[in-house]
């Protein structure tokens, strides 16, 4: 009798431990994105005709921080940004080394070569390193979620943002 008290015991206590960490795994994998190598995510982007999304970011930069945390984790926009696009993420202090038109350069030089002055700054770019499109600063969830629709949906090439906006977003 004490061996199934103590079996009873063994479940109860150990149970909702395994359910919180059942939970929190995920609750992890789904938000968490598939952030790509810029030398994998070009050849990728080629091979299946998407964008690359690049988050030039700073490790002392608040709003590339937010954006991570707050912004990028929603299920929207995580599941928009994996469907749609092979997103990169480029330290714009970083020696680490990518391949950019046939050139290897550092990620440092690469975000001087793109002219970044600001962070976070958002780049759509084909694969075959042709820029789509240029965002700077900190975008919300409803900002970043519309820009993911326009680009990855293909409207670029048909209406400008704000016809866009306007046509798909107020409901028209």
């Amino acid at each position: 009798m004490k061996l199934a008290g103590l079996f009873i015991t063994i479940i109860i206590t150990s149970g909702p431990v395994t359910v919180l960490q059942t939970v929190m795994a995920q609750s992890t994998s789904k938000t968490d994105l598939e952030w790509y190598h810029f030398d994998e995510a070009r050849t990728l982007a080629v091979d299946n005709n998407k964008y690359l999304f690049l988050f030039f970011e700073a490790d002392w930069c608040g709003f590339c921080k937010q954006m991570r945390n707050e912004v990028f984790p929603v299920p929207e926009i995580h599941t928009r940004m994996n469907d749609l696009f092979y997103p990169v993420a480029v330290d714009i202090e970083s020696d680490s080394v990518l391949t950019y038109k046939g050139k290897q350069r550092s990620e440092r030089s690469f975000s001087h070569l793109m002219r970044i002055n600001a962070t976070p700054t958002i780049i759509f770019m084909n694969g075959d390193g042709d820029i789509k499109g240029i965002q700077r600063g900190f975008l919300n969830e409803s900002e970043l979620n519309a820009l993911l629709m326009y680009v990855g949906e293909g409207h670029i090439d048909t209406l400008k943002f704000e016809d866009f906006k306007k046509k798909h977003l107020s409901g028209e």
